[in-house]
């Protein structure tokens, strides 16, 4: 994480009943995050990273890198791959898997 970043974490959860799944949601409100997620092995575990434009979800393992400047946000997969989909107004605009060595760049309107 960047020294100027704004990053809230909106949702840690483990559940009892599987110790396997596990879900982090974090909101990126300004700067730059790299994370690198090693091992979910639930179906319904994931890591995502939120930004006012994107949502970036690793589900397996991949690492990668997701700034925010203004109203772009900028994702890069290091490692694997990660989901992307930009929506605006909750209504779903674009959804698709970068692979490593991949960008995508949203501006937000």
């Amino acid at each position: 994480m960047s020294l100027v970043s704004e990053l809230a974490i909106e949702r840690l959860f483990s559940n009892p009943a599987n110790a396997t799944e596990t879900i982090v949601e974090l909101q990126l409100k300004k700067g730059r995050l790299w994370a690198k997620v090693l091992s979910l092995n639930d179906e319904f575990s994931r890591f995502q990273v939120r930004s006012a434009s994107a949502l970036a979800v690793a589900k397996k393992k991949a690492a990668f890198d997701v700034a925010v400047d203004g109203q772009k946000t900028k994702v890069i997969a290091v490692q694997n791959g990660v989901d992307v989909t930009v929506a605006e107004k909750k209504k779903t605009l674009l959804q698709s898997t970068i692979v490593k060595c991949y960008a995508v760049t949203v501006t937000e309107g």
